[in-house]
């Protein structure tokens, strides 16, 4: 069999299967999670890209292999499935098929628009290939946090209760001065006597002068 033959085998292979993944990307997008239509597309790029190899284009085994690797993600639960996902894939099926019949037909593919929807599941799967930073534990770490800061504000106010027990001390009003020996009745006695004498004391002067 020639290779002519073979080659017109595969674009005939590859455009049946281009039409059918273009009913199970319009499915897909109705029911995203779907398991079986999400291999459905995978086995279908996986197919295309194997045939290609074989027969020589390079370029439609090069651009299916960025779909590809992007539905593997897919099949493996590290992407999602998006309308907007769905919107690209779509045309990137239709340059595929552009790049596999281009020498029947007189339509050509857009290679600009090819190398764009390669950088744009490169980032795709780029993302979902890139570790995910780990998580603070929130509840763990104020915990942790917290613990040290009470003891420490236990050793604190542990540490500051003397000061605080001699400041209230300090506030304090001074205590009244010791009743003299005696107690106050004999206190009270003195004084009265004191302020007696201090009266008495002009009368007595007056009294030795008149003598």
């Amino acid at each position: 069999m020639s290779t002519g033959t073979n080659e017109s085998g595969f674009r005939e292979e590859a455009l049946d299967l281009l039409s059918k993944l273009e009913s199970y990307l319009l499915e897909l997008e109705k029911a995203p999670s779907n398991r079986e239509l999400i291999d459905q597309v995978f086995r279908i790029l996986h197919t295309i890209k194997g045939s290609g190899s074989m027969f020589g284009f390079d370029d439609v085994v090069a651009f299916v292999h960025e779909i590809e690797t992007v539905y593997e993600l897919i099949r493996s639960g590290r992407i999602s499935v998006t309308s907007d996902l769905i919107n690209r894939t779509l045309q990137a099926r239709d340059q595929v098929r552009l790049l596999i019949s281009q020498d029947t037909q007189s339509d050509s593919p857009n290679l600009s628009l090819i190398g764009h929807l390669i950088t744009e599941f490169q980032t795709m799967a780029s993302r979902a290939s890139t570790p995910a930073s780990p998580t603070p534990r929130v509840g763990n770490d104020k915990q942790a946090s917290s613990t040290p800061s009470s003891k420490k504000q236990k050793k604190t106010k542990k540490a500051d209760s003397p000061e605080d027990s001699n400041t209230s001390k300090s506030n304090e009003p001074p205590p009244p001065p010791p009743p003299p020996p005696g107690g106050v009745g004999a206190f009270t006695a003195r004084l009265t006597g004191i302020v007696w004498g201090v009266l008495l004391a002009p009368v007595a002067v007056m009294v030795i002068v008149a003598e």
